[in-house]
């Protein structure tokens, strides 16, 4: 009995809830995350799914950044960016536009337990007196599609997606683009288009010649073993005849030389 009583105590001592180490965020906690979220893309997600599992049954707060604070222009207006936000799973609250400063006082009010940032914005001074404080936490995510990247590539291939609009039925003032323009990218694509026929063209004619070449070729090649082979035959049978003649006569010397005895 006094053996049980000793292992249950044990047992209740591990199963036990351990105490949160120092500046480490408790279970339910209240955190918030901030920032532009353009577009949203998988980097989003992923800071949103870090900060969501950071701690047990984590309470999430995102921030959005309005429009008349943008640092850059943006594609989506700050009611679309937080629209798209507010479908995400791991987020439990959005606020938009966000506070301009983000101190201590700000966290009060909010009820904001603490703050999380990427390792690469740590070294942004708005951040000091939060990481003094212990309010700080800080998130590690992989870059899988930043929104820039994409903006990026929308650069790159403005004319084909221009011209990929135009032809859907989009009118160049939708899209923003002037007249000159317009004629331009039209001509340019009408261009290549030509340059593809051409090319096609060229391939076509280079098979043909390739396949008249082999057909002159086995027909050439053809006449020459037909001529060559008349040619074989005739030596074949000249020296056929000539081995036969040579044969006979040796016959007939062997005749004679026996009957002579």
């Amino acid at each position: 009995m006094a053996q049980w009583k000793k292992l249950k105590t044990v047992l209740q001592f591990s199963s036990a809830k351990k105490k949160p180490k120092k500046n480490q965020p408790e279970s339910g906690a209240r955190i918030y995350i901030s920032g532009i979220f353009d577009m949203i893309t998988l980097d989003h997600l992923e800071q949103f799914k870090t900060c969501k599992k950071f701690v047990e049954n984590a309470y999430l707060i995102v921030g959005v950044i309005g429009d008349t604070n943008l640092p850059t222009p943006c594609i989506m207006n700050e009611q679309e960016r937080s629209s798209s936000i507010k479908q995400v799973k791991w987020v439990d609250e959005v606020i938009c536009p966000c506070p301009d400063v983000l101190n201590l006082q700000v966290l009060q009010e909010l009820k904001i337990d603490y703050v999380a940032a990427d390792e690469k914005e740590l070294s942004d001074p708005k951040y000091e007196a939060l990481n003094n404080s212990g309010k700080l936490i800080k998130i590690t995510t992989i870059p899988l599609l930043p929104s820039n990247e994409i903006i990026a590539r929308i650069v790159e291939n403005r004319d084909e997606l221009v011209k990929a609009f135009l032809d859907k039925g989009f009118s160049r003032h939708e899209l923003g683009v002037g007249l000159v323009d317009e004629y331009t990218i039209k001509s340019k694509y009408k261009i290549k288009a030509l340059q593809h026929k051409f090319e096609r063209f060229l391939s076509a004619v280079s098979i043909e010649v390739d396949q008249i070449k082999k057909a002159h070729y086995k027909k050439k090649l053809g006449l020459l073993l037909k001529r060559k082979s008349k040619e074989f035959t005739q030596k074949f049978v000249d020296a056929f005849e000539e081995t036969s003649e040579n044969f006979e006569a040796v016959l007939r010397k062997f005749f004679e030389f026996k009957t002579e005895n």
